[in-house]
């Protein structure tokens, strides 16, 4: 029994292999979609795929109303009793889908009514529009079971059903869009299918995970959206960092700069499914650890934070040193100008990183209304700088834009934080991993000649090994001695349990 024990693996972290390899598996196959689809599709066609994605992605913001936040949070108000905590889950998805179902009918009507506005390439409104409303309520409703699957820590149902979704987007892409060869009608059908398939897979297997209750109160349905709508302009600002951009990007140059802004961001996302994966487990596991009573609290907090950085810096480092060499071995003829931007849009993505670790702080707090002030002003910025060096710059300066407004975001979001309580990530260490990612970011954006030069290679690989040696030494190494000593004490725990 006690050799099994210490043999069986610690449940977070097979929490965080499984959220890893769903998200490894999931982004990866859907990054590798986007580059085979370059191969079928025009960069305006993939430029106009992309536009009706990021409308759609807007109008699941706008019916979201913040309520997936306000569901985490809310639930663990419940937290001593997990049958009221089931219950309030059971009816705020009703109600959520409901509403939610209302919301997307009326965005329809909108979008219909300026709709030569919203899209290029004089793409009719049949069948797009419909389509493009079916994806953003279906990603609605498939959100909220994924923020119930992570509040009831179900890693495994969790990964059944974005796996069979992602085999599903592969089966349907393979049908039109390379065997009929539909183009952009067939990637969009894709996606759209995939998607129903998927929101149809959640709701069978939550079928008895949660108990039948009735409607919610207008109590908690106060507090539910009292704390989620302030979140709104923060969801609005989320959308605005790196989608919306897209349509910036189709309002001062053309569709096919939208292409190859979309390649180069579906690039960079493949590598967020590291981040993510610990994001998933990390938000509710936080809540759990910031409403517990333990006295070294904020010293745990405090060591996940730098272990967290010094995992995922390097890996951002040697993802812009190396990924626009990978990238360009298979990239499509007509693409080559989705390289330079690799470098800032993944600074952009570390940032993000950082900034979450704020936003939750804040959102524990239900400081909501800070985040949002944070984030919008942020997304506006951004935007703007955007457009104004879009025009000049080209997607190049659209991609530096969002990473340097990005950083200044940041840096913002910490004083807000510092007015309620210490930042859980100390400066020196957020202003270290800035600067060691964003050198590397600056050498690979000005670099035109892609051609392979060993001394140019060598000279990368000596830099990402110097900056992980760093990194290793700055914020790792000094808790190696506190994570083996909690491991000790635990397997002495375990020892006397056994003596017993």
């Amino acid at each position: 029994m006690t050799t099994a024990r210490r043999r069986q693996m610690p449940y977070w972290l097979a929490s965080i292999l499984t959220y890893g390899f769903v998200n490894v598996v999931t982004r990866g196959a859907s990054g590798i979609l986007t580059l085979l689809y370059a191969y079928r599709l025009t960069p305006g066609e993939l430029g106009s795929y992309a536009i009706l994605i990021t409308i759609a992605a807007l109008i699941d913001v706008v019916t979201n109303l913040g309520v997936t936040q306000a569901i985490l949070r809310q639930y663990f108000d419940f937290k001593q009793d997990g049958d009221a905590g089931k219950a309030f889950l059971s009816r705020v998805i009703r109600l959520t889908r409901l509403i939610g179902f209302t919301l997307v009918i009326v965005a329809g009507l909108i979008c219909l009514s300026v709709w030569d506005q919203l899209v290029s390439n004089h793409l009719p409104t049949w069948p797009y529009l419909p389509l493009m409303l079916v994806y953003a309520y279906v990603m609605r409703s498939s959100k909220i079971f994924d923020i119930v699957a992570r509040t009831l820590d179900k890693p495994g149902m969790f990964a059944a059903y974005r796996l069979l979704q992602m085999a599903a987007l592969i089966l349907l892409s393979l049908l039109f869009v390379f065997k009929l060869r539909w183009g952009l009608e067939g990637a969009l059908l894709a996606t759209v299918g995939s998607a129903v398939f998927g929101a149809a897979i959640r709701s069978y297997l939550f079928r008895n995970q949660l108990p039948s209750s009735g409607r919610s109160g207008r109590s908690e349905i106060t507090a539910l959206y009292s704390y989620g709508l302030p979140l709104l302009p923060r969801e609005l600002a989320e959308w605005g960092r790196i989608p919306a951009q897209r349509l910036i990007v189709a309002s001062v140059m053309s569709v096919a700069d939208v292409g190859m802004f979309f390649l180069g961001s579906s690039m960079v996302a493949m590598l967020t499914m590291l981040t993510d994966s610990i994001e998933m487990w990390l938000n509710p596991q936080y809540m759990r650890l910031r409403t517990s009573q333990g006295a070294d609290v904020k010293a745990r907090l405090h060591m996940i934070r730098q272990m967290l950085l010094g995992v995922v810096t390097p890996v951002y480092i040697g993802a812009i040193l190396f990924l626009p060499d990978i990238i360009h071995l298979v990239l499509p003829p007509g693409y080559s100008a989705t390289l330079p931007i690799l470098g800032p849009l993944l600074l952009a993505s570390y940032v993000q990183i950082q900034s979450q670790f704020q936003q939750r702080q804040l959102l524990f707090l239900k400081r909501t209304v800070a985040v949002s002030v944070v984030t919008i002003t942020t997304s506006a910025s951004s935007l703007a700088a955007a457009y104004f060096a879009g025009g000049q710059w080209g997607v190049q300066g659209v991609a530096w834009a969002v990473a340097l407004v990005s950083t200044l975001g940041l840096l913002a979001g910490r004083a807000v934080v510092r007015r309620y309580e210490d930042n859980e990530l100390t400066l020196s260490s957020s202003l270290c991993g800035l600067m060691i990612v964003f050198l590397p970011a600056l050498a690979m954006s000005l670099r035109t000649d892609m051609a392979f030069d060993w001394p140019w290679e060598g000279a990368k690989m000596l830099y990402l090994v110097i900056s992980t040696t760093l990194i290793f030494l700055l914020w790792i190494r000094g808790h190696l001695a506190d994570l083996m000593g909690r491991a000790g004490r635990n397997k002495s725990s375990n020892n006397m349990e056994s003596g017993k």
